[in-house]
């Protein structure tokens, strides 16, 4: 029998219940006008506000998810952007929450994988016209905490 068929199940730690781990990457991509940038910020304010993304439970206390949002389509503009997180819920008191970026915002010559942090951020979305891309801040943090650990292992 083969090794990998008797490996033991990992726990999984969920953002979205059985749709998107506190370490992954996942990714919106579509035609123009398909919903992408409505999707991922529906799954900001259930982030932020707390309740259900897609219809699935968010599994962070309200209140609690910080959000750092990247908005490079300059098609949507900025105001547009906090108009609708607004009809989503977020309050003025809930807006510390997120900090919101676009163009203007990020040096010409910009890393995104680099340089860009939100203290415990959530979620981290980045939205360009050529797609829309949510992850996980501390999905590095964390691969580098277990290359760390495995160093210490051997």
């Amino acid at each position: 029998m083969s090794e990998w068929f008797e490996l033991p199940e990992e726990p999984v730690e969920w953002l979205v219940q059985g749709l998107i781990t506190t370490d992954d990457c996942a990714a919106a991509n579509g035609k123009p006008k398909s919903g992408k940038s409505t999707g991922i910020r529906n799954l900001i304010a259930a982030v932020v506000l707390g309740g259900k993304f897609l219809n699935r439970e968010v599994c962070i206390p309200p209140g609690t998810g910080k959000v750092l949002y990247v908005h490079l389509d300059r098609k949507d503009r900025r105001h547009r952007v906090a108009k609708e997180l607004r009809q989503l819920g977020i309050t003025r008191e809930a807006s510390h929450q997120i900090r919101l970026l676009t163009e203007r915002d990020m040096p010409k010559d910009a890393d995104l994988s680099r340089g860009l942090a939100y203290r415990n951020s959530d979620v981290f979305a980045y939205v360009s016209r050529i797609r829309t891309t949510c992850l996980r801040e501390t999905k590095i943090a964390r691969e580098r905490e277990n290359v760390a650990q495995e160093r210490d292992v051997r």
